[in-house]
């Protein structure tokens, strides 16, 4: 029989309770948009709407769909994660199979290797990302 200690159970009892807390503020918010989305838009704007819908209707859900920028919307979005999949993929692969091979191989590996983990922990910044990606024309664009 497995013996499990006092101060051991009272830990796992602990840390239950915490992370069903932590899961419960991030779930609450979700499941709140999603009851407004589901009620009245009067119940909706008196505050009335919490956990569960109050006058249940799909009145947003229609008038959503209704408009031709959803469809446009979602398929954009579509598009991107398949082209973003793929690129990503495709690259980590070229990138990888050097940096895996030894040091005799690709003497440079270790200045690579160093170079993808200083750009991995500090970039430039929002702003001028933000910059370049405008001064090279990429805003509006799916790239």
């Amino acid at each position: 029989m497995h013996l499990i200690s006092r101060r051991y159970k009272i830990f796992l009892i602990g840390n239950n309770v915490i992370l069903i807390v932590l899961t419960l503020l991030c779930l609450l918010p979700v499941i709140n948009v999603l009851t407004v989305s589901f009620s009245s838009s009067a119940a909706a704007g008196a505050g009335q709407v919490s956990v569960w819908p109050v006058d249940f209707t799909l009145k947003s859900y229609g008038f959503v769909l209704q408009s031709g920028q959803f469809i446009v919307s979602f398929w954009n979005s579509v598009i991107r994660v398949l082209i973003g999949v793929v690129l990503s993929t495709a690259i980590t692969v070229l990138v990888a199979y050097p940096l895996s091979k030894e040091s005799h191989l690709f003497p440079q590996r270790t200045v690579y290797a160093w170079l993808f983990v200083f750009t991995m922990l500090f970039s430039g910044g929002i702003i001028p990302s933000y910059l370049v990606i405008k001064q090279i024309h990429l805003l509006d664009s799916i790239w």
